[in-house]
């Protein structure tokens, strides 16, 4: 009997995502992003954290996300800046974090960012702080529900005279969508994939 996929054993997932051809777009004249993708909690049914961000913001306001934003000249690479965001917005210490790996980069069609998820287990249990300016709460889900829960909603969009139905993820009562919907959308295919190698289903 194969052994079953651990979705978030660490070793086998930074493995899973370092052996794959992963996705990096050309940003072209996009603004250089990077989100933290927070996993934690108890390896047998971890966690993984969104923020909510402000309604008062330009971009993306009052949207669920990941922490993260813009590179900034001081940031070293797209990690730097992942892990400077996730302390700017909700107080947590770069040293409590261990890289895992990338997930395919994401680009906006609307607010023109190109934005490179970076996975990031905790080593210690979290004290969120938001700032109270670009994000109002934390919002912890169970990493099983993000993984295994399909596209359950259609989000209605208006832009530029235009309006439309876009695919998202109601997941315990939180709307993921847009940017953010794709990299869960991403996460869950790499999972599927390595399941299919190793001949096994979702629990």
């Amino acid at each position: 009997m194969p052994t079953p996929f651990v979705p978030f054993h660490l070793e086998g997932f930074s493995a899973v995502l370092g052996g794959r051809e992963r996705v990096a777009l050309d940003p072209g004249n996009d603004h250089r992003s990077a989100v933290l993708v927070p996993v934690y909690g108890d390896v047998r049914a971890p966690r993984v954290a969104f923020v909510k961000r402000s309604e008062h913001l330009r971009r993306h306001g009052g949207q669920i996300a990941f922490p993260g934003g813009r590179l900034e000249l001081g940031d070293e690479d797209v990690v730097a800046c992942a892990l400077r965001e996730a302390h700017e917005e909700v107080g947590l210490e770069p040293r409590t974090v261990q890289i895992v790996g990338l997930l395919d980069d994401v680009s906006t069609v609307v607010t023109g960012y190109h934005i490179t998820p970076v996975v990031g287990w905790l080593r210690s249990p979290p004290r969120w702080v938001p700032d109270g300016d670009e994000v109002t709460h934390v919002i912890e889900l169970s990493l099983a529900d993000v993984l295994y829960t399909p596209p359950n909603h259609l989000h209605h969009v208006e832009w530029k005279g235009r309006s439309f139905d876009v695919p998202a993820y109601r997941i315990d009562g939180a709307l993921v969508w847009g940017a953010t919907g794709r990299m869960v959308e991403n996460l869950q295919e790499i999972v599927r994939a390595q399941e299919g190698r190793q001949g096994i289903s979702k629990p």
